[in-house]
C-alpha cells in the first residue's frame, strides 16, 4: 500500500490506494470556513487544480458556501471529469434560502460539462428544502447521476414537495439511463428526517419500484403512516437485493405492518430491519413473525429492531420464536413494548433456552401489559355484537325485507327511493342513466370513503340479482376512488369485522351480511378496479383464519384466487 499526502496552509490533497488504483482526494472537511467571495474559495480551487484532473473525491463538509465562492469552485470543477464522491453534509450553514439552489445549480453543471460519473453523494444536514431541490434538478436528471450508487439526503427538509421532485428526477434519470443501454446502479438510498409523510414516500416508492437495484434503503422519522408504508412495502418487493431497511419512528399500525411483512417475506438477503417506534402492534407482530417463521428463507439476518411497537407478550413470544430460527441473528432490540414484568421474563427465557440470551437487547423500558391498546386497527373487537348494532354507520341488516320486497309504488322511483329501498327492482326503474343518476346524488360525497364505501356495500348486496344493472355502478363509483383506494379497502376490512377501526363509529357488519363485500372484493380483483398494491390488504386478511368468514368459504376462495391471480 502506498500513501501520499501533500497539505500546506489551508488545503490538501491526499492520494491514497494502491499502485495501481490511486484515489485522489480534497478535503476541506469540518474547517467551519466562511466562503462568501472567490477569494475565500481559492485554496480549494488551487487544491483542484493540483489534482491535475485526477481528482476522484472532493470533501467540503462543515464550511459555508455562497453563491460566488461556489461558482469559482464550480469553475475548476469543469476539469474534472473523474470527479465521483461529493461529500458536502452541513456546507451551507447560515445561508439564506435563495442562496443554496444558485450555488448547487452552478456546481451542477460545471459536473455535467465535465462528465464526470458519480458514485456517491452527501448532502445531508443541509438545509435544502423544495428549494434547494430546484438546483439539483437538472443534476439529478443528468447523465452524471447513471453511475451513482449512493445518495444521502438525511435531514435535509425536502417535505412532501421536495420528496416528489425528486422522485421525479430519479425516474427519468433511470428511464434515460436505461435507454442509453446503460445500467442503473444506484443501492443506498438514505433520507431521514425529511417529512416526506404520505406522498412524499409514495412518490419516492414509485421511483423504487421502477429502479429494482436498491440494496439500502433508510427513511426513519418521516412522519409516513400505513398508506405511504404500504406503498414502499411494494416497492421493496421489486428490489429483491435489498439488505438493509430503516424506517424506524413512523406509523406502520397493523396495516402497514402487513404489507411490509408481505414485502419481508421475499427480502431473502436482508440483513438489518429497524422498524421501532412504529407502532406494528399484535397484529403486526404476527404478520412479521409469519414472515420470519422460516428461518431458511433469510439466512442472512442480523439485526431487527421492533421496540416501541405497543406488542404485548402473545404475539411477542411468537415474534421471538421465528427470528431464533434465523441462524446468524445477533441482535433483537425488544424494548419499550408491552409485556408487562411476567411477560419480559418469558420473553427473556426464550432467548436463554435457546442459547441466544446475548443476542436480546434490554427491556428496562418496558410499557407494561395492564395498558390497553383499543385503537390497535389490526385486533377485532370480539366483543362485537355479531346480529348487527344499534349504532351502526348503515344497519343492511334492517333491509333484508327491502332487498327482496317488489316495488309497488305507482310512480318512477328516484335515486332517494332507492337508497330508501334498494332493490334490484327500483335499480333498474331508475332506467338506462342510472349509473349517471347515482353519482350526481353522491357527487357531493364522493370525497368521503365512508359514505362510497356504504354505497358500495348497498350495491354490492344486489349482484347476483341484477348484475347487468349493478356493476356498472359499482364500477363508476370506484373509479372516483383514485385518490384514495388504500382508505376504501381499510374501510371495507374494518365494516367486515376483519380489522378494527381507529373510527369507533365503524362497527361490523352482521356475519349475515359478509356474502356482498365478498362479492365485491371478488369484482375488484377480477377486474383490477383498484390499484394493486392497496389489494394486498385484502390478500393478507382474507387469507387468514377468521370465525367470521367460516360460513363463506366458496366466496373466500374465490375472492383470494382471484388476488393471488394478480
Amino acid at each position: 500500500m502506498n500513501s501520499e499526502s501533500r497539505s500546506s496552509n489551508n488545503n490538501e490533497i491526499i492520494n491514497t490506494g494502491t499502485d495501481n488504483h490511486s484515489e485522489c482526494s480534497v478535503s476541506f472537511d469540518g474547517r467551519g470556513l466562511k466562503l462568501n467571495k472567490s477569494e475565500d474559495a481559492e485554496p480549494i480551487c488551487q487544491s483542484i487544480r493540483d489534482t491535475d484532473g485526477k481528482l476522484k473525491v472532493l470533501r467540503l463538509s462543515g464550511n459555508s458556501l455562497g453563491v460566488e465562492a461556489a461558482e469559482a469552485i464550480a469553475e475548476t470543477l469543469t476539469e474534472q471529469p473523474g470527479l465521483e464522491r461529493l461529500l458536502w453534509s452541513d456546507l451551507f450553514t447560515g445561508r439564506q434560502k435563495e442562496e443554496i439552489p444558485v450555488a448547487l445549480g452552478k456546481l451542477g453543471e460545471a459536473m455535467t460539462f465535465a462528465g464526470a460519473a458519480l458514485t456517491e453523494i452527501d448532502l445531508s444536514n443541509n438545509a435544502l428544502g423544495p428549494n434547494g431541490m430546484v438546483g439539483l434538478t437538472d443534476l439529478f436528471k443528468s447523465r452524471v447521476v447513471y453511475s451513482l450508487r449512493k445518495l444521502n439526503l438525511n435531514n435535509t427538509g425536502l417535505g412532501v414537495t421536495g420528496g416528489r421532485m425528486l422522485a421525479g428526477c430519479l425516474k427519468e434519470a433511470r428511464r434515460k439511463c436505461v435507454e442509453e443501454g446503460l445500467e442503473w446502479r444506484l443501492s443506498e438510498f438514505l433520507a431521514g428526517r425529511n417529512r416526506l409523510e404520505v406522498e412524499g414516500s409514495k412518490a419516492l416508492a414509485d421511483a423504487f419500484h421502477a429502479m429494482g437495484t436498491l440494496e439500502r434503503v433508510e427513511l426513519p422519522q418521516n412522519g409516513i403512516t400505513h398508506r405511504g408504508i404500504s406503498a414502499l412495502a411494494s416497492a421493496f418487493l421489486n428490489n429483491p437485493r435489498l439488505r438493509l431497511v430503516n424506517l424506524n419512528d413512523n406509523t406502520f399500525t397493523a396495516v402497514g405492518a402487513a404489507a411490509m411483512a408481505e414485502a419481508v417475506t421475499r427480502m431473502r438477503n436482508l440483513e438489518t430491519l429497524n422498524l421501532g417506534d412504529c407502532l406494528v402492534r399484535n397484529e403486526g407482530a404476527e404478520r412479521l413473525a409469519e414472515a420470519f417463521r422460516d428461518g431458511g428463507t433469510h439466512p442472512e439476518l442480523r439485526e431487527v429492531n421492533l421496540s416501541g411497537g405497543e406488542i404485548q407478550t402473545g404475539p411477542g413470544l411468537k415474534l421471538v420464536t421465528a427470528l431464533l430460527g434465523c441462524g446468524r441473528l445477533a441482535r433483537v432490540e425488544l424494548n419499550a413494548n408491552n409485556f408487562g414484568e411476567s411477560g419480559s421474563d418469558e420473553i427473556r427465557w426464550a432467548f436463554e433456552s435457546a442459547g441466544r440470551a446475548e443476542t436480546l437487547g434490554g427491556l428496562s423500558d418496558d410499557e407494561g401489559s395492564e395498558l390497553e391498546l383499543d385503537e390497535d386497527v389490526g385486533e377485532v373487537d370480539e366483543s362485537v355484537e355479531e346480529e348487527g348494532d344499534e349504532t351502526e354507520v348503515l344497519d343492511l341488516g334492517s333491509l333484508s325485507a327491502a332487498l327482496s320486497a317488489p316495488a309497488n309504488a305507482p310512480y318512477t322511483p328516484t335515486v332517494s327511493d332507492f337508497w330508501a329501498s334498494p332493490t334490484s327492482e327500483t335499480l333498474r326503474a331508475l332506467g338506462p342513466e342510472r349509473v349517471n343518476l347515482l353519482l350526481e346524488d353522491l357527487e357531493d360525497r364522493l370525497e368521503e370513503v365512508d359514505s362510497v364505501v356504504e354505497s358500495l356495500l348497498v350495491l354490492a348486496a344486489l349482484i347476483e340479482d341484477s348484475s347487468d344493472e349493478v356493476l356498472p355502478c359499482i364500477d363508476s363509483l370506484l373509479s372516483r376512488c383514485s385518490s384514495y383506494p388504500e382508505d376504501v379497502v381499510i374501510y371495507l376490512l374494518s365494516r367486515m369485522g376483519l380489522l378494527k377501526s381507529e373510527d369507533r363509529l365503524i362497527k361490523p357488519l352482521p356475519v349475515s351480511h359478509l356474502r356482498a363485500p365478498l362479492l365485491l372484493i371478488s369484482h375488484i380483483a377480477r377486474h383490477r378496479l383498484l390499484p394493486l398494491a392497496p389489494l394486498v390488504y385484502f390478500k393478507v386478511f382474507l387469507g387468514r383464519s377468521h370465525r367470521r368468514l367460516e360460513g363463506y368459504s366458496k366466496e373466500r376462495t374465490v375472492a383470494l384466487n382471484l388476488l393471488h391471480s394478480l
